[in-house]
């Protein structure tokens, strides 16, 4: 081919199509755009026999958009402790060599010597462009993963420990000081140690660039509130928002709201999987941090919200903004009435209710909410056709996040239904400069590609909601 004069060349790729007839098989499963395009492969393998457009597709290949992630995973044993990746040291050593200039989302795992270092010679590849690193099943020590955090210097989220044997025993205090130097301008970081007492109380404090302050898990009370009281201090941006997923009760309430620094600024209390005492705990939350505008409520399973508890809290607190009625938790149309009467809400969340009737959106559009809705998140509350009507009666709304409903009816027989639908709410928030974001993946396969572009947004990392460290 390369004896070959160039226009030759391309009069012999003219006749190589780029498009495939769809079978009928495939008709029944994703769009044709979705498809593999095996013609479009032997076409590229033509090009690849030119020494020409070998150096065009070398030159593209290690910045494409398409490769900026890369994931080195374990074959067997996964999860059960330090593995090798599947590929070999060689064939990831010689991967960063063409790919990892581009690569901005690494995960790895790594148990021999030799995976590891070949490993790191990606992370050294990449010419500290990386954005996200996640480590786990690895037998990396804290020397080398301080080492790996260097060469790394705009990273801004870090996941590192999980199986991790050589980590188990790090010390914090000389351990994150060295990472938080080393990355600063780390937002998220889930290092090991967090596991009887909460980030905030442990290394929080030396990642001043943290998006929020993690309060730890459901079964555990904050205790160490001088280091609470450092990294809040430390983190003035993270003070603003709270994810008090821990266990609270009027005592833990009055510790926390004794911090200047967090009644000060905490604008933002995310409770989704704290473990209240009761719910009057969540009312003087909401009465003792006199920042707080937006509120997330606990998700109890099988616990029902009341009017008389929510006129309460709106009394506490009546200048709520944002509020999430939380997941897993009963709530009927009298409860969304007091709180879309009683406030004026720019953000609402609202999940799946046994007790919330299709009139729901009424009392939406029927309250002075319906003016000042900015964001609303459905989480199998409402149909599609519900939502439409929400998004055309709220003049201001532009952050839409919505689940698909299981309960009625399949999603797969009402896949029409719902597309025509949310194709209208991606039309008006296009038209307002919005977004849509949504977990369903089925929601990315209605439309092309190059439909939406700027309003489709895919917020949702399975890696970093399931992450445990």
């Amino acid at each position: 081919m390369d004896s070959l004069p160039k226009e030759i060349v391309t009069h012999i790729a003219g006749f190589v199509s780029v498009t495939q007839k769809a079978s009928r098989k495939d008709s029944n499963s994703e769009p044709r755009w979705l498809r593999p395009n095996k013609t479009r492969g032997r076409l590229l393998a033509l090009r690849a026999c030119n020494r020409l457009f070998q150096q065009a597709i070398d030159r593209a290949a290690r910045t494409h958009g398409a490769l900026t992630e890369f994931g080195f995973y374990e074959g067997r044993n996964a999860g059960e402790g330090p593995s090798d990746p599947r590929q070999s040291p060689r064939s990831i050593e010689t991967l960063a060599r063409i790919f990892a200039a581009g690569c901005r989302d690494l995960s790895f795992v790594g148990a021999s010597t030799a995976a590891l270092s070949a490993v790191q010679s990606f992370v050294v590849s990449t010419q500290g462009r990386l954005h996200t690193l996640f480590i786990r099943d690895t037998s990396i020590t804290e020397e080398q993963l301080v080492s790996v955090c260097r060469a790394c210097p705009l990273l801004t989220w870090l996941a590192a420990g999980g199986n991790s044997p050589n980590l188990d025993d790090a010390n914090p205090d000389a351990l994150a000081p060295q990472i938080g130097a080393a990355c600063p301008l780390l937002e998220e970081v889930g290092l090991p140690g967090a596991e009887s007492f909460s980030e905030v109380e442990i290394y929080a404090m030396y990642f001043p660039n943290l998006l929020y302050l993690d309060f730890g898990a459901a079964d555990i009370a904050p205790t160490h509130l001088e280091r609470i009281a450092r990294s809040a201090r430390a983190c003035q941006r993270a003070a603003s928002h709270l994810c008090l997923n821990c266990y609270v009760d009027e005592n833990v309430v009055e510790n926390l709201a004794a911090i200047p620094e967090l009644v000060e600024r905490a604008t933002h209390i995310d409770s989704s999987y704290a473990c209240y005492n009761s719910m009057d705990t969540a009312i003087l939350v909401a009465r003792r941090f006199s920042a707080l505008r937006d509120f997330e409520l606990p998700s109890r399973e099988g616990q029902e919200l009341t009017t008389e508890f929510l006129e309460r809290l709106c009394d506490a607190r009546p200048e709520l903004t944002g509020l999430n009625l939380g997941r897993e938790i009963d709530f009927d149309d009298d409860c969304l009435r007091v709180v879309c009467q009683r406030l004026r809400l720019e953000k609402l969340r609202l999940s799946w209710s046994e007790t919330l009737s299709i009139l729901g959106v009424n009392v939406i559009l029927d309250s002075p909410c319906a003016a000042t809705l900015r964001s609303i998140d459905s989480h199998m509350a409402f149909y599609s056709a519900d939502l439409l009507r929400l998004v055309r009666g709220c003049p201001n709304i532009t952050e839409v996040k919505w689940e698909v409903p299981s309960y009625g009816t399949t999603v797969a027989g009402m896949s029409h239904f719902h597309a025509e639908n949310i194709r209208s709410v991606l039309e008006i928030l296009e038209s307002r400069g919005g977004k849509f974001d949504s977990r369903y993946k089925g929601v990315l396969h209605w439309f092309r590609p190059w439909e939406f572009r700027g309003v489709l947004a895919r917020s949702w990392d399975y890696r970093r909601d399931t992450a445990m460290y």
